[in-house]
């Protein structure tokens, strides 16, 4: 092997890094959505509506990145668990 080559345990473990900074960002970003309520703008003028709309918004975003999350911390222990 030529001296400053790539292989690919380099290659696997970048890989790795990338993944656990989109999984960071992905959980930045969900956050967001769930905790600041001016991160989705409802349009209209009917204000009730639009509250009523905004809390159930939240309430599915939160579900679903709850979901994600799960599902990202199973397939994490599922990882662990065949190495």
């Amino acid at each position: 092997m030529l001296p400053g080559a790539i292989t690919s345990h380099d290659i696997a473990n970048a890989v790795i890094r990338f993944q656990y900074i989109v999984a960071a960002t992905t959980l930045w970003s969900g956050a967001s959505y769930i905790w600041r309520k001016d991160a989705v703008r409802i349009l209209g003028p009917d204000e009730a509506l639009k509250k009523k709309q905004g809390l159930k918004g939240r309430l599915i975003i939160g579900l679903s990145f709850t979901a994600f999350a799960a599902l990202a911390l199973e397939l994490w222990r599922w990882e662990k668990s065949s190495r």
